[in-house]
């Protein structure tokens, strides 16, 4: 079922490109921008107006059992006509009154104010708000995971999806700005360490972590990332890709390119049984191999690419349509756009004007 919040921000943008709508609904729904010209004593009689009377320290202990002026707002039980007025009023003065208090409300408006942010540091600093405020709420309403934060939330968009769009800007910003890849660290370790129950998105996220400390330098600290993670599930078949690609395919400015090595991990994988995502190792190690010159060599493995699919598919009866949220294959978006198609050396400046090379930039989103 859409939240309320969300319903709120379909109103939102809808009487933004409709003024004839906007002047229809005005009087029984005023819009958010309008209510912030509104003054503190015209709020609080509005309220008066429908029977509800509150003062900065009665809000004060409201907020240390509520998480959003809407939970507020329906402990008053308001007539429906009134609700949103009621609402907006209360949200209003929360956020005046206690502009450091997160609210449900705050981050949901921070979140979109982030999505529709063109510049990518003012975007990122923003939705650092978002998650310290996540990581605020979570903490005072003792929830442990993401999914029990988004149960609450109903926000426009849930923190499952957005934390990983909030990562992918992190790692777009970071090959502009080195420093923001402690930023990313961040980010990564509270997701890993517990607050993810979801199998993809955790392995994305170690993956986004060990690629942070390699940018950073810090390859021995990555190095035994990797290690005890594969350790411990020797079959994660990406997790042997994403470490090798830290010595080629992708590999960070700090780090220097080392073919043979990624090639060793590469088949250190395929060496697992059951690794999964066996194509998937199989056409990066070719891939390396052909980067490197070593066509030949690589032809063995991708005919074993044609037989696997094709095997695959004299087995299958129906493909199972992708779904939202699955980390493993969240694409990361290119900001300037994607390089025309054609072969394009992988230290060549990307064909997309980025100004970037063509393996940290369209090179990552094409691979």
């Amino acid at each position: 079922m859409i939240s309320r919040m969300a319903i709120r921000r379909i109103i939102e943008d809808k009487r933004a490109e409709d003024p004839d709508y906007d002047k229809e609904i005005r009087l029984s729904c005023p819009s958010m921008a309008s209510m912030k010209q509104v003054t503190d004593s015209e709020l609080l009689q509005r309220l008066k107006d429908r029977g509800i009377e509150v003062d900065k320290n009665w809000m004060d202990q409201a907020t240390t059992k509520y998480l959003a002026a809407y939970q507020i707002a329906d402990a008053f039980d308001p007539e429906e006509e009134d609700s949103d007025m009621v609402w907006l009023c209360l949200d209003s003065l929360l956020q005046r009154w206690f502009p450091d208090r997160h609210s449900f409300e705050l981050i949901d408006e921070w979140m979109q104010q982030g999505y529709s942010a063109t510049d990518q540091s003012a975007k990122c600093e923003l939705w650092k708000q978002v998650w310290d405020g996540v990581l605020n709420i979570m903490q005072r309403a003792s929830c442990r995971t993401i999914d029990e934060f988004d149960t609450a939330f109903g926000g426009t968009q849930s923190v499952f999806n957005w934390v990983q769009d909030y990562e992918t800007e992190l790692l777009n910003q970071s090959q502009k700005v080195a420093a923001t890849a402690q930023q990313r660290i961040e980010l990564c370790e509270p997701v890993i360490n517990g607050l993810s129950t979801n199998t993809l998105l955790t392995e994305y996220f170690q993956r986004s972590l060990a690629e942070a400390y390699f940018s950073l330098g810090e390859f021995e600290r990555a190095t035994a990332l990797y290690e005890r993670w594969l350790t411990d599930d020797p079959q994660w078949g990406w997790g042997w890709i994403d470490w090798s690609d830290n010595y080629f395919i992708f590999s960070p400015d700090a780090v220097e390119e080392n073919p043979d090595f990624a090639i060793e991990l590469l088949k250190r994988g395929l060496n697992v049984p059951n690794v999964r995502d066996r194509s998937d190792l199989l056409d990066r190690l070719a891939s390396v191999l052909e980067d490197t010159g070593r066509v030949q060599e690589a032809q063995p493995y991708r005919d074993q690419i044609a037989a696997e699919v094709a095997e695959r598919r004299s087995r299958t009866v129906s493909v199972p349509m992708a779904t939202p949220g699955n980390a493993r294959t969240a694409t990361r978006v290119n900001p300037f756009g994607s390089a025309p198609r054609g072969k394009v050396g992988r230290n060549e400046p990307c064909p997309c004007n980025s100004g970037r090379k063509f393996k940290k930039c369209c090179g990552r989103n094409s691979t």
